[in-house]
């Protein structure tokens, strides 16, 4: 919510009213909402509480974070409710028809290059041994020290989902590798799509998803190549994962299940998933 849709929500007076960018608007402005219930979607990672978020901690109802590690960190800054609310995908993404098997690249990465950032070095130097051996297409800014041909620019929304449909399998990995349940809208991008996607392994994940149903986890780039390997050569196989994906997310990780879940926890119920984490 921007500040000139906090002006706009004031006119009609909202039952509920939810912000994700803490830093467009105060929180003491945005207390100005009530009587409706107030929710704040922090959707960023970071090791320490950002010193914008903490105001928000006395005035909302309920604070939805998209990881599970950091949420004992809000809910000791004072957050009444603090709930997991994991990544969902929007229903813009479909299945494309995947190109001929002759024109088809190995692997796709989808993301941009942030040096400096934490796990940035390791990230890299897994994607240039991907390089030397499979061929590889990086869509996103900043990727310097790889060939021309793998290099292909940002790609988002529907661009993304025809650049994954261009690759045989999808690589995820995620900067804060150590915060338990931590991802991307990537990973939710590359399922619905229906892609086999091999993703980094983080703490807790398999409360998420299922190993080698809906997608691979991995732990470093040896067990990387691997996998990479096997998939490759059964295509069979990377069909069946990538279809499991897709049906899993639209079972269970549209945006209409997360607002479901949202309006249970406003009004103190649970939904008892693997996935669940609810401090109170």
């Amino acid at each position: 919510m921007t500040t000139e849709g906090l002006r706009a929500s004031r006119r009609f007076a909202p039952e509920m009213a939810l912000i994700s960018k803490p830093k467009q608007v105060p929180a003491s402005r945005f207390a100005q909402l009530r009587p409706a219930k107030l929710v704040l979607w922090y959707g960023d990672v970071r090791d320490s509480l950002p010193p914008e978020v903490v105001p928000y901690a006395e005035i909302t109802d309920l604070l939805l974070l998209t990881n599970t590690g950091h949420l004992p960190l809000y809910h000791r800054a004072g957050f009444r409710v603090a709930a997991f609310w994991p990544l969902a995908s929007p229903p813009c993404f479909a299945p494309l028809p995947s190109p001929p098997s002759g024109r088809a690249v190995d692997v796709a990465f989808l993301g941009n290059s942030w040096p400096g950032h934490t796990n940035a070095d390791d990230r890299l130097n897994i994607l240039r041994q991907v390089s030397q051996k499979f061929q590889l297409r990086l869509y996103g800014k900043g990727w310097k020290g790889f060939r021309q041909e793998e290099i292909m620019g940002p790609a988002i929304m529907q661009d993304a989902a025809r650049a994954l449909a261009g690759a045989k399998l999808t690589i995820g990995m995620q900067h804060y590798r150590y915060v338990a349940l931590a991802q991307s809208n990537r990973t939710w991008t590359h399922m619905s799509c229906g892609k086999c996607h091999l993703n980094w392994y983080v703490p807790d994940l398999e409360r998420l998803f299922k190993h080698r149903v809906h997608q691979v986890f991995w732990d470093d780039a040896e067990e990387l190549e691997r996998e990479l390997r096997y998939y490759l050569d059964r295509p069979a196989e990377r069909l069946r994962i990538g279809a499991q994906a897709r049906a899993y997310i639209l079972e269970a990780h549209t945006f209409d299940h997360r607002v479901e879940t949202m309006h249970k926890y406003l009004k103190g119920q649970r939904e008892n998933t693997p996935w669940e984490m609810v401090l109170t």
